[in-house]
């Protein structure tokens, strides 16, 4: 029995029984790679170390080639597994692309753990659905008779020029072209007759109108 002891204390002295120690966890579950999100996003994940001091969240736009991070949470005091790490405004920023950035901090200051998670994209709706054009109906359209108008020609004489006959006495009686020569004439010799007249009256006044003139002119004149 006292052999079997010692060799059990042997094996444990070659092969200690481990220590319960605690693995260093960044992780974020929510949201993922790809997804579109608004309003306040709920950031779900994990922060914890050996030596854990305390945990950051910030965000980004991606891609973020100057390497510039806005805060959401910068001293998340406890450590966490698998719950809320913080929450994301996302209301105050444009529409875009976005990555989340975690990082676990340990008080020895050795460098932090961090995970990213990039393609997050804000507030972008998603593409609408192709509309489906209706089909088209073709009009048929039905001509329509058109009236027309016969002319009715005498079957005994055969004679068609009636209606022209008609027409042409229509025509003389709507217009009748000796009353209007006459009062053509007259309109000339009344309008030749005015002018003569105007001529005649333009040599008897101008002298007078340009003798008052000439008195006007010497009167404004005088002192």
């Amino acid at each position: 029995m006292s052999a079997y002891l010692a060799i059990a204390s042997t094996l444990t002295l070659l092969h200690p029984a481990p220590e319960n120690t605690i693995d260093t966890i960044a992780a974020i579950t929510v949201p993922i790679r790809g997804q579109r999100v608004d309003g306040i996003v709920y950031i779900l994940g994990s922060a914890n170390h050996p030596a854990f001091d305390h945990y950051e969240l910030h965000f980004s736009l991606d891609p973020n080639p100057t390497d510039t991070w806005f805060p959401i949470v910068l001293a998340g005091a406890k450590p966490l597994d698998n719950s809320q790490l913080g929450q994301w405004d996302t209301d105050s920023i444009s529409t875009g692309t976005y990555m989340l950035r975690l990082q676990v901090f340990a008080y020895d200051g050795s460098l932090p753990n961090e995970v990213i998670i990039p393609g997050i994209s804000v507030g972008a709706d998603p593409e609408p659905p192709t509309p489906t054009l209706a089909p088209t109906i073709a009009a048929t359209i039905k001509p329509q008779p058109v009236a027309t108008r016969v002319l009715v020609i005498d079957s005994q004489t055969g004679n068609n020029t009636l209606p022209f006959r008609n027409l042409f006495s229509q025509l003389r009686e709507k217009h009748d072209y000796s009353s209007t020569f006459v009062n053509s004439a007259a309109y000339s010799v009344a309008a030749f007759l005015t002018l003569g007249v105007y001529l005649q009256l333009r040599k008897l006044i101008r002298p007078h109108v340009r003798r008052l003139l000439r008195r006007v002119r010497s009167d404004l004149r005088r002192p």
